[in-house]
C-alpha cells in the first residue's frame, strides 16, 4: 500500500484514492498530515472520526450522505465539496469554530455555514434564495463567491464590513 501526500494550505495532505483503512489514521498522525482529498469512492464518511486533528477536508468523490462526521473535525478550517453536499441531515458547521474557508454547491443540510464565526472565505454554487439576507450574519467573511439562478436583489450583503472581494454570478431569466 503506497499513500500519497501533497503540499496543502495547512500542511501535509493525504490523497485518499482508495477504500479506508484505520492504518490510515495512524500514517497521518506520524507524518503530521492534516489534510485529506478524498478522491476514491468511499460507502461512509465514518473514518473521520478517526481524524480529530484534521484541518483540511476536501471531498472530489462522494456519493453517501452520512456527512455528520465532519461535525469531529473541532480544529477543522477548510471544507470544500466539489461532488455537491447531498445530506439530507444537517450538519452543524456552527460547531467548527475555527472553520475559515468554505466551498460547496449548495443543498440540503447547509443552512448552519450561515452561524460560522470565524468564515473568512465562501464559496457557493447553485445558492437557491431570493436575496443575501442570510448572509448578514457571517461578520468574518473577507471573501465571497455565489454562483445563483435566483437571487433578486444584493440585500444582505452591505452588513459585511470586512468583505474586501466579492463576485456574484447570477442568470435571470424571465419568459
Amino acid at each position: 500500500m503506497k499513500l500519497k501526500t501533497i503540499d496543502g494550505r495547512y500542511g501535509d495532505c493525504l490523497l485518499l484514492e482508495q477504500p479506508w483503512r484505520s492504518s490510515f489514521a495512524d500514517f497521518m498522525r506520524e507524518h503530521d498530515i492534516v489534510e485529506i482529498n478524498v478522491s476514491s469512492s468511499n460507502n461512509s464518511l465514518s473514518f473521520l472520526f478517526e481524524l480529530p486533528f484534521l484541518r483540511g477536508l476536501n471531498l472530489f468523490v462522494y456519493e453517501g450522505e452520512d456527512y455528520e462526521a465532519i461535525e469531529s473535525l473541532t480544529q477543522l478550517r477548510s471544507f470544500y465539496d466539489a461532488y455537491g453536499f447531498n445530506s439530507h441531515k444537517t450538519v452543524d458547521f456552527s460547531k467548527l469554530r475555527d472553520l475559515e474557508n468554505f466551498r460547496a454547491e449548495w443543498g440540503r443540510g447547509l443552512q448552519s455555514v450561515f452561524y460560522s464565526k470565524s468564515l473568512k472565505s465562501l464559496y457557493l454554487d447553485k445558492y437557491k434564495a431570493k436575496t443575501f439576507e442570510q448572509f448578514s450574519t457571517l461578520g468574518s467573511l473577507e471573501g465571497l463567491f455565489v454562483l445563483s439562478y435566483t437571487v433578486e436583489t444584493l440585500d444582505g450583503i452591505c452588513q459585511l464590513q470586512k468583505l474586501a472581494l466579492w463576485r456574484i454570478l447570477w442568470v435571470a431569466v424571465r419568459i
